[in-house]
């Protein structure tokens, strides 16, 4: 609340605040309070509802959209069942974009679809170091109504440079690593300007599974 209440952006989906955090419903949603101040009615599920309390900003979504994005795990009848709608992919991003701005800290440029990939920051002595894992899952060929499990792929292979943009502070040192090989390999990183950073990983350099390393002192 005091982030938003001092300028923050608050963006929230599905039922979040509807529980308590032992998973009780909640009588009135954690922060209705916030948008009632602007008249907006919570209780509309079509759209997206948008409020402006103090200096910042919160924003609703009824529909869990991402939820699109993930596949659902099965052990009954084990019958693969995934199929994305790309339009609403499309849609989730957009609110996304609307809702940080037109940039995502996170986005991929040059990147095939199946090469999976999740964002995770620590600190550690005093540097900040994020760590951008990839997961090569382009050989997998499941497709929605396969009976699992299917015949074990092969790894695709990557052509190409794999290219992201991230958004940090600065980058004082970077490069990739994977448990399937000893050692660090290098990264290229140009300076799109300030506080935004391109991240070339050559091809050939991820097989399997890796982590991209950048280092902010």
């Amino acid at each position: 609340r005091n982030f938003v209440l001092n300028g923050g952006t608050l963006y929230l989906t599905g039922d979040a605040g509807g529980f308590t955090s032992y998973g009780e419903p909640r009588t009135r949603r954690a922060f209705a309070d916030l948008f009632e101040n602007e008249g907006v009615n919570l209780t509309d599920h079509a759209g997206v509802a948008e409020a402006n309390p103090g200096k910042g900003r919160v924003v609703y979504c009824a529909e869990r959209l991402g939820l699109n994005d993930f596949c659902k795990s099965h052990t009954i009848k084990s019958t693969y069942e995934f199929t994305p709608d790309a339009k609403l992919t499309a849609l989730h991003e957009k609110i996304l974009r609307q809702v940080i701005g037109t940039e995502l800290s996170f986005e991929a440029i040059a990147m095939p679809e199946k090469l999976l990939t999740s964002v995770y920051r620590e600190s550690r002595n005093g540097e900040d170091i994020t760590m951008v894992h990839m997961l090569n899952a382009t050989g997998v060929k499941v497709k929605n109504g396969d009976i699992l499990p299917v015949p074990d792929p092969a790894w695709g292979e990557i052509r190409g440079d794999l290219i992201f943009e991230i958004s940090l502070p600065s980058i004082s040192d970077s490069y990739y690593a994977t448990p399937d090989a000893p050692g660090h390999q290098p990264v290229k990183v140009d300076k799109v300007r300030e506080g935004r950073y391109r991240i070339i990983v050559p091809e050939g350099t991820v097989e399997k599974y890796g982590i991209v390393y950048l280092y902010s002192s």
